[in-house]
């Protein structure tokens, strides 16, 4: 409620949309609605960002596609006030006014996402801020932090290596950094892990169970996901009792 009213006080001293015939009182309720209006589309769309398919997908991508659907109720809000909805409108003037709180939601929705980083309030962000000393980083920690925020507060379950890349298995999904896997390797020597394969690693607390199927074993993530042991490695996970 107090982000609202400062972009709609902000919005409504400095005349976005070009409303300046309206006296600034009118204004900041004219902007308390839209933005208010936006929210709620926010509010009812955010499970589709958060626990949909957009889950695991990028940070901008989900701002993106979370301000979309927010705007989409309120180019109704603005032609209630201008006298859209009487069919006075050009057709053309929907998908304009759609583009306008578009950008809008854009803005706020990226303005308040810094806003959380800043704070703290978004997982893990509050862990970018510069550490005290090498002691107190948390195993792992340099690592971590190459994940985008939504991954840093994440269990890791694994690193698997792909090309030029190696990818991420959280317990909030997966995601691919450019550096090699040796490089990786030296920043995760301080969890309680091993490298099981030429391709992967695992936490130890990544492991759901073992399995050994004609002769070969391989560990499945609490992820789900099936990691073979190659048979060089499967002394050295024998001895780790990370298999039997």
């Amino acid at each position: 409620m107090a982000a609202i009213l400062v972009f709609s006080i902000l919005f409504a001293f400095f005349g976005v949309y070009d409303n300046r015939n309206m006296s600034l009182p009118i204004r900041i309720v004219y902007w308390v609605s839209l933005i208010s209006t936006g929210t709620i589309a926010g509010l009812c769309s955010l499970p589709i960002v958060l626990t949909g398919r957009l889950k695991h997908t990028h940070t901008l991508t989900k701002i993106f596609v979370q301000s979309a659907l927010a705007a989409l109720p309120v180019p109704i809000a603005i032609a209630a006030y201008s006298g859209g909805l009487s069919g006075s409108w050009p057709l053309l003037n929907w998908p304009a006014q759609y583009f306008s709180a578009l950008v809008v939601s854009i803005f706020i929705h990226s303005c308040m996402y810094m806003l959380f980083v800043t704070l703290g309030w978004i997982p893990g962000s509050k862990s970018s801020s510069k550490p005290q000393s090498q002691d107190k980083l948390a195993p792992g920690f340099r690592f971590m932090q190459r994940l985008s925020v939504e991954y840093q507060a994440a269990e890791l379950y694994a690193v698997s290596s792909e090309d030029h890349y190696v990818q991420a298995h959280t317990s909030q999904g997966k995601e691919l950094i450019l550096m090699r896997l040796s490089d990786a390797l030296k920043e995760l020597n301080e969890i309680d892990g091993l490298q099981i394969h030429r391709s992967w690693w695992v936490s130890r607390k990544g492991i759901s169970e073992m399995v050994k199927e004609n002769g070969k074993h391989s560990l499945i993530l609490k992820s789900g996901e099936r990691v073979p042991v190659s048979r060089s490695y499967t002394e050295r996970a024998r001895e780790a009792k990370i298999i039997n």
